[in-house]
């Protein structure tokens, strides 16, 4: 079964290649016998390039209170949990 990454953009690749060549990962390709080019080819065989999406525009809501409120979207599900009573 072959792994796909799902909505890789090239800013993240570059990133990639960048954070390879970081002294604290150098030992670790030794380690498994990798090039940064092996990695940076395994990224191509297994992530599907998209375009980045754009960036968020605020809405712009009028309110008897405020003449011009600017209103960012909420995420669709929380980014994380909290506990509660511990």
């Amino acid at each position: 079964m072959q792994t796909i990454l799902t909505g890789a953009t090239q800013p993240m690749r570059d990133e990639l290649a960048r954070v390879l060549a970081y002294p604290q990962i150098i030992p670790r390709l030794d380690f498994y016998q990798l090039s940064a080019d092996d990695v940076l080819a395994a990224f191509g065989r297994h992530a599907r390039l998209v375009e980045v999406a754009p960036k968020s525009q605020p809405h712009l809501q009028r309110t008897p209170t405020t003449r011009n409120s600017l209103i960012w979207p909420l995420p669709t599900r929380p980014c994380c949990s909290v506990r509660t009573g511990v």
